[in-house]
């Protein structure tokens, strides 16, 4: 936790405006400078108010003087502060996790919908040093602005799977259990150590943020009541992936399906004729449902889309040969063909307060993914209203240099 030593160089009225942006309504400039600070750390974080680790008796009065010229405040508080601020603006310079963020809007279906793209690792994330400015908002903090700022019911979408998902209520990993016990303060901590903890990307802080909205057992704890969370990514549970995630460890085909019976003769079969394969999944039960009250028009326009990204796919195959490329590319359309038709489709809410369809949208993905989803809508009739991309793609490490991107000219309102 950073030091707190800076806000005793502030003056009261500054201590008190402080506090009042952090949620105070008791504080008056009659109580003593140090109940204003012990209160703001109690305010920025329950647990240490609860129990700080201050000793705020070594302070003498010179020392409680605030100092003109040689304050330098705290940048965690100041992230604190300006994240309160940009709540009630809508407004922010960056947003950390993402390096390109779109929106597309059809006016004609009365849908808006954000696409936000990840790359699945925390190369080039927005810190307080990098940036010498603490205005920027962690992926998460900028949905919650988004859903606080905005009045319309608004629906999110993260590439999580259901299985990922239960884990993080029912498994034993310290770090997953601390965020639910201990809330936000334990999540920004390990926020600061992401490169030591490599599951807690911000993609699975997006999702355990939102756990209590996403998990079907938690939603009656959702704190939002203009909001649902959809996970996107079915993959994991059909058996594809076990064998994509299998055959990263093969240059060899034969020696593939040598070594892992299953998922070799899986992988003849998907061989065979992969499109017909992928096709058949995305015609079976689980995704059939997804259908309900698209056009049908709409429907033969996504067949027609997912053949033709399937086609591209295995001819890339027919040219360089790689298998473990084939089978994670062709797995995407799985996720992909999800997504699509669950935000066109209409829904028999179990709670008469929400919409039977999806009209404003948040959706956080890996690029190759958001990538996809954008050259379909565009097809289907979407318009882009804002595209921004850092530009950092590096072509030998084969990823995204830069996931701190400025959206400071981003047009307000959201969703509008």
């Amino acid at each position: 936790m950073s030091s707190y030593n800076n806000l005793f160089k502030l003056n009261k009225t500054q201590l008190l405006e402080i506090a009042r942006d952090l949620g105070d309504t008791i504080l008056e400039r009659g109580d003593s400078k140090i109940d204003i600070v012990k209160t703001i750390i109690k305010l920025r974080s329950p647990t240490y108010g609860k129990k700080s680790n201050i000793n705020y008796s070594k302070y003498t009065d010179d020392e409680l003087e605030y100092n003109p010229g040689s304050y330098e405040m705290d940048k965690e508080t100041l992230h604190h502060i300006n994240l309160t601020n940009m709540q009630k603006s809508e407004r922010t310079n960056y947003v950390s996790g993402i390096f390109q963020m779109d929106y597309l809007y059809n006016k004609k279906l009365n849908k808006h919908i954000y696409l936000l793209s990840d790359e699945h690792n925390n190369i080039g994330i927005c810190t307080y040093d990098v940036i010498n400015n603490p205005d920027f908002l962690r992926v998460y903090e900028w949905m919650d602005m988004v859903i606080e700022s905005s009045n319309k019911f608004v629906d999110i979408f993260i590439e999580h799977d259901p299985i990922t998902t239960a884990v993080f209520f029912d498994n034993d990993d310290i770090a997953r259990k601390d965020i639910i016990v201990y809330g936000p303060e334990r999540e920004i901590e390990l926020y600061k150590n992401l490169g030591k903890r490599g599951l807690l990307d911000d993609l699975n802080l997006v999702a355990e943020h939102f756990i209590y909205c996403l998990h079907s057992n938690y939603k009656k704890r959702c704190k939002y009541n203009n909001l649902r969370v959809h996970w996107t990514d079915p993959r994991y549970t059909y058996l594809l992936d076990k064998v994509y995630s299998q055959s990263l460890f093969y240059n060899d085909e034969k020696e593939f399906i040598t070594d892992n019976p299953e998922c070799g003769a899986e992988f003849i079969k998907i061989l065979d004729d992969p499109k017909k394969y992928i096709l058949k999944i995305i015609n079976g039960p689980r995704y059939v449902k997804q259908y309900y009250g698209i056009p049908k028009r709409t429907k033969e326009l996504l067949y027609k889309f997912y053949a033709s990204e399937l086609d591209i796919i295995i001819n890339k195959y027919k040219i360089d040969g790689d298998f473990s490329d084939l089978l994670g590319d062709i797995s995407t359309i799985l996720m992909d063909s999800y997504f699509l038709s669950r935000f066109l489709r209409k829904f028999e809410p179990k709670n008469p307060t929400q919409p039977t369809t999806i009209d404003n949208v948040i959706v956080y993905a890996g690029g190759y993914h958001i990538k996809r989803y954008i050259k379909f809508l565009m097809n289907l009739g979407f318009e882009s209203g804002y595209s921004k991309s850092t530009n950092s793609y590096d072509e030998d490490k084969r990823m995204h240099m830069n996931k701190c991107l400025d959206i400071s000219d981003i047009p307000l309102p959201y969703f509008r």
